[in-house]
């Protein structure tokens, strides 16, 4: 078709060199598709709902505010020498028994409450023990020093006036031998 011009059209058509070329395609009308729609709502709304029954609860204020008396006055503290009758303590078990049975936070309050209550009565036990050490040591030196002063009566009362070792000044054990 050398004199028709078509080919001319094409050569025309054609980009210069060096100039991207960029297709156009037709566009092609979707319809929607109400099953698909329909589906997509359902599983959106069956995953908010499910993350909001399933959330887990907040703690209870009781709770919270106990277990930070106990960690605050046990922070950088050596566990033996932890006074469990101290005022945050009292404090954390009178928080701990407001929290309601129902609550989310019961289990954990409870056993909170019995570590306290553990812990107070062991350090109850070592400072009876201690006490009863301690009166025991008190009445032997008691006894020790009561045997102590009635010897130094006893002596008081019947002196010795001569002593037979002090008699001979040089015994054949200490001959020749200066003090």
């Amino acid at each position: 078709m050398p004199g028709t011009g078509e080919g001319k059209q094409k050569l025309a058509s054609t980009p210069p060199k060096g100039v991207p070329v960029t297709r156009v395609t037709p566009r092609v009308e979707r319809r929607a598709r109400p099953g698909l729609l329909l589906a997509v709502l359902l599983l959106g709304g069956g995953a908010v709902s499910w993350a909001v029954i399933s959330r887990p609860a907040a703690a209870d204020p009781h709770y919270v505010k106990a277990r930070k008396l106990v960690t605050d006055h046990e922070r950088g503290r050596e566990p033996a020498t932890l006074d469990y009758e101290a005022v945050p303590y009292e404090e954390a078990l009178a928080e701990l028994t407001q929290v309601p049975a129902a609550s989310v936070s019961a289990e954990p309050a409870e056993r909170l409450a019995g570590d306290i209550r553990a812990k107070q009565a062991a350090q109850r036990e070592r400072l009876r023990v201690r006490r009863q050490d301690m009166e025991t040591r008190q009445e032997m030196r008691r006894q020790r020093d009561e045997a102590f002063f009635e010897a130094q009566r006893r002596a008081r009362l019947n002196p010795k006036t001569s002593y037979p070792e002090c008699e001979h000044e040089e015994t054949p054990a200490h001959s020749g031998k200066k003090h």
